[in-house]
């Protein structure tokens, strides 16, 4: 099956492709600045788990824009995790916060706000439809 136009794709879809681009290139950009030290990075920290963050999260939003429901569920998993994982740090370790860099500090208040917009519009009705549209056509098509 050839993926959908996407005129085909409804407008919640689209928009939530426009915020996981803009989340994906700004996790890029901030890789970039970590990378060549325009930002400190923080002790302890890992390239590694940020280049494969940025890697899914590219995939899942080129996939997400393909039609592809599994990666939606892949989104929300890491949306799920990062989230827990940064909310329990505040709580548990609020000392690891005053050691960021205050550009590291809002850049992930850029991305939560950025990726709870995607979320909320995946999940929407015409996402929804879309999406379980897709997974019907494919299985009727399956049977023949």
């Amino acid at each position: 099956m050839l993926p959908e136009s996407p005129l085909s794709r409804p407008r919640t879809v689209q928009r939530a492709v426009l915020y996981l681009g803009a989340s994906a290139i700004w996790a890029t950009v901030m890789l970039g600045a970590l990378w060549v030290r325009l930002i400190p990075p923080p002790p302890g920290s890992s390239n590694v788990v940020n280049v494969i963050s940025v890697l899914v999260l590219a995939l899942a939003t080129w996939k997400i824009a393909s039609g592809r429901g599994w990666a939606r569920w892949l989104f929300i998993v890491m949306y799920v995790l990062g989230s827990l994982g940064g909310a329990l740090t505040l709580l548990l370790r609020p000392e690891l916060f005053r050691v960021l860099p205050s550009m590291m500090i809002a850049s992930a208040v850029i991305q939560l706000v950025l990726q709870t917009i995607a979320v909320a519009l995946l999940f929407m009705r015409g996402s929804r439809e879309w999406f379980s549209r897709d997974r019907s056509e494919s299985s009727s098509q399956g049977a023949l």
